[in-house]
């Protein structure tokens, strides 16, 4: 907006109450015949009408382009009413209680606009607009016109079923702030009515009637409409085929039955997924046997969470229906070959052993956020949808959607895809310092520190003995636990303790080595530490420590 002090208050006053009714008119009049009608519309046809940015209509505009969040999702620092547009501390338009500081005279031009409005949707946000800046000697009844123009818009056939649904909770919303009990009493009586178009309706409109059941649900006993029984039940009937609305009306409906009758509504939601999977193939399936899961577990349903996670987890890979993505980098065999020889070297076996120990695979923390950071900020998209991880036995490991998961598990993927990368240079990095100096189980002296015990030492050597014998699956086998043992000293070297107490539930004994990793935060270099979880612990890394104890893998390869 070009919108600079007293100029624009006198800009404001230029224009005259025929040119602003005239104006509204047209914009009202060309939104009410087109296909999408919102009040966004009509600040679409009042910007076709704005000469410049320094036109009075703007600030009519910005009234219409704020966007409504009810109670229930509201957020700081932004009330009612928040912005189109925010990014990098900027937003439009400017927040209600500063706009007439930004544009002198904005709050004058929605008085204006209010009395000149023929829409009373259109009416009622001026009015909203102006009671949440708390204009004039009597604000409230800039609430009271606001109230009583969100329950006219039901009747005036303009507006969409959505827009109407939450003009008619903030309808509600204001009639509590304001403690005015017939208005509250009109408003809750349009919204019931609304309901039952809703669920009459042969437009499917669950977006209409379920927010509505929501927060007659939500409302004092003594306050509820008294049909809402019937209701609920309508909305099972219209909305029940689709499984995610059956457990909005069943979770509503929990909400007012005793706890006896709670379980069997829990249930049929639960089921209703089951069934969907049935009908379903894929990774769809399986998601929606997920869900059902998550309902049984979260009501106490084990029994019932057992039957559908065994269903879960007798998913065949065929039936996954998974495509495999390949892709193939070329790395100059120049650069693999001085890679390797800075790690063999030509000094001493001890020498190239303390260089491959301390190349950490995963790389450096920091720099491996800010790579993240890169790659979220260029392609968006693959971090929009929600992505699930499948383990062994068909275990949903992990589902992450919110955007601080999303950047946590770009970072171990990241970092798990530097370990398992050089595992294939670790190979030949092996071998070559074997060709080199001899075989490594020849110095396995060299283990033995104030962390590694003479008789972890010695299965260390074992282990390198078998890998270089070939048998790398009994290599890992004897290696994984004494890797456990040899973290356990190290947490206990730095003050954390290692053991637990018996609970009401558990026995007592050592900690795993999870948990102590996580412990270790703080006391290991952060790359060190991360680079350990990747390569052990992590699910949705290498996970090698669960892997060979559980037997997850057929065999350890090389």
């Amino acid at each position: 907006m070009g919108w600079q002090g007293e100029r624009y208050r006198q800009i404001v006053r230029a224009i005259d109450d025929v040119d602003l009714q005239v104006a509204l008119a047209s914009a009202c009049a060309d939104a009410a015949e087109g296909q999408f009608q919102h009040i966004v519309s009509v600040a679409s046809g009042l910007r076709r009408a704005a000469t410049d940015d320094d036109d009075p209509l703007r600030g009519v505009i910005a009234a219409l382009e704020y966007h409504l969040v009810l109670d229930d999702e509201r957020r700081e620092p932004h009330g009612p009413f928040g912005p189109m547009i925010e990014m990098a501390g900027q937003c439009y338009p400017a927040p209600v209680d500063r706009i007439d500081e930004i544009a002198p005279g904005t709050y004058v031009l929605w008085e204006r606009a209010l009395e000149q409005s023929p829409l009373s949707l259109v009416r009622a946000r001026f009015a909203d607009l102006l009671w949440e800046a708390r204009c004039g000697d009597r604000p409230h009844e800039f609430a009271q016109a606001a109230i009583d123009a969100y329950i006219e818009s039901l009747a005036e056939g303009f507006g969409h079923p959505v827009q109407l649904s939450e003009a008619i909770r903030r309808a509600v919303e204001l009639a509590s702030s304001i403690n005015d009990g017939e208005r509250r009493r009109a408003a809750v009586a349009a919204a019931v009515a609304l309901t039952e178009t809703a669920i009459e309706s042969e437009d499917r409109m669950p977006g209409v009637a379920l927010p509505l059941l929501a927060m007659f649900v939500a409302d004092r006993p003594d306050r509820r409409p008294a049909n809402l029984d019937r209701l609920l039940g309508g909305a099972t009937d219209r909305f029940g085929d689709d499984p995610w609305n059956l457990e909005s009306v069943l979770g509503l409906q929990a909400e007012l039955v005793g706890p006896e009758a709670r379980p069997a509504l829990r249930e049929r939601s639960a089921q209703a997924f089951r069934d969907l999977a049935h009908r379903s193939e894929g990774l769809v399936k399986y998601a929606h046997l997920q869900h059902a899961i998550e309902i049984a577990e979260a009501y106490g349903l084990s029994d019932l969470a057992d039957e559908v996670r065994r269903e879960a987890e007798a998913m065949s890979e065929e039936e996954f229906d998974l495509k495999t993505i390949s892709a193939e980098v070329t790395l100059p065999g120049e650069q693999v070959d001085r890679f390797i020889a800075w790690f063999v070297g030509d000094d001493d076996p001890e020498s190239a052993l303390v260089r491959f120990g301390s190349y950490l695979a995963t790389g450096d923390t920091d720099e491996n956020r800010k790579f993240v950071q890169e790659l979220m900020a260029e392609h968006p998209l693959q971090f929009l949808v929600t992505r699930i991880r499948i383990g062994p036995e068909n275990s949903l490991v992990r589902a992450v959607a919110e955007q601080d998961q999303q950047a946590e598990q770009a970072l171990l993927d990241h970092e798990a895809q530097g370990a398992s990368t050089f595992s294939i240079f670790a190979v030949q990095i092996l071998d070559e310092i074997r060709d080199r100096y001899g075989p490594v189980a020849d110095v396995a002296g060299w283990f033995n520190s104030e962390l590694i015990e003479p008789a972890v030492s010695a299965k260390i050597a074992r282990a390198i003995s078998l890998y270089e014998a070939g048998d790398y699956d009994s290599s890992a086998a004897v290696l994984a636990p004494r890797l456990e043992r040899i973290v356990r000293r190290l947490a206990g070297s730095v003050g954390l303790t290692v053991t637990r107490s018996p609970g009401r539930r558990r026995s007592g004994g050592v900690k795993g080595l999870g948990e102590l990793l996580d412990a270790l935060e703080g006391a290991l270099p952060e790359s060190s530490r991360r680079y350990l979880k990747a390569l052990l612990v992590e699910v949705t890394g290498l996970n090698l420590r669960n892997r060979i104890g559980q037997a997850l893998d057929d065999e350890i390869a090389q």
